[in-house]
């Protein structure tokens, strides 16, 4: 069964991955706004994707994400940002190095296309 989590506070980003992710029969779909509803997420639930804005108002998503390892060693990580590429890969290089499976670390704005060519 294919989840996913968001982690995104940009809400009119956060609904087009929602919805991007329903189209490519995700069974369950969660957006966390924050790096705590993130955390607090991940604990609770285990999730077969996730995608994830480095920067985020209380912090970078991808050193909670670094953090949480236990939790998310099985999930793809797709890093989405607005961040320089140089920046994006590094990120993706340190999660990786902590374990974790990083697919994809990609510049916003994602074509919706490509996205929906990763998810589904």
């Amino acid at each position: 069964m294919k989840s996913l989590l968001i982690i995104e506070d940009s809400e009119e980003i956060g609904k087009l991955w929602v919805r991007l992710a329903r189209k490519c029969l995700y069974l369950i779909v969660h957006r966390a706004a924050t790096i705590k509803e993130a955390r607090e997420l991940l604990r609770k639930k285990s999730y077969t994707n996730i995608i994830a804005d480095i920067n985020m108002p209380a912090g970078k998503a991808t050193d909670m994400l670094a953090e949480e390892v236990e939790y998310i060693r099985h999930a793809e990580v797709i890093i989405v940002s607005a961040a320089h590429q140089t920046t994006r890969d590094n990120e993706g290089t340190m999660l990786k190095g902590k374990g974790l499976n990083v697919t994809h670390c990609l510049s916003k704005p994602v074509d919706a296309k490509r996205m929906r060519e990763i998810l589904c």
